[in-house]
């Protein structure tokens, strides 16, 4: 008898995930590389709270993050350090760098460790997350304006 699974593909904002803490087996994500809607600095300060957030909802001892990031992975393994360093296996076990379309990226693996997650941190950190999300939220909409994407805009071809 064939074995029934599912899953469940969803796309939120990776700092402040709509999930129960340790309720998720398996993070997988491609980091913003820094060159759409965020600076390299502000993507530098994004990335701890990424990290911390995905400690949070990941189930400790069994949960991994599978990540796929541009540029050097050495400014990844700091971030993941500064904020939610306690909560990850160490050594990282796998980073893997390949090849996109001739841009090089890394394909990391972070493990979670049994650590239980601390929530005492998470109120300071929701204003600096939303703070960032509403300034990609106001690049995004300036973009779409820009190219003549604006929600219920129309254009009239008008014969002279």
């Amino acid at each position: 008898e064939r074995l029934k699974s599912s899953s469940l593909m969803v796309a939120w904002d990776a700092a402040h995930l709509p999930m129960r803490t340790n309720s998720a087996d398996v993070v997988v994500s491609d980091l913003p590389f820094g060159q759409q809607c965020l600076s390299a600095s502000a993507l530098s300060q994004l990335l701890p709270l990424i990290f911390l957030e995905c400690a949070r909802i990941l189930t400790p001892g069994t949960g991994r993050m599978v990540v796929l990031a541009g540029g050097s992975p050495i400014p990844l393994i700091a971030s993941i350090g500064k904020l939610s360093g306690k909560y990850w296996k160490k050594p990282i076990q796998r980073v893997s760098p390949v090849s996109i379309g001739g841009l090089l990226a890394w394909i990391v693996r972070i493990d979670r460790n049994e650590h239980a997650f601390d929530h005492s941190n998470a109120v300071e950190n929701i204003s600096f997350v939303r703070k960032i999300a509403e300034k990609r939220d106001r690049i995004s909409r300036q973009r779409k304006t820009d190219s003549g994407e604006q929600t219920g805009r129309r254009i009239r071809n008008v014969n002279g």
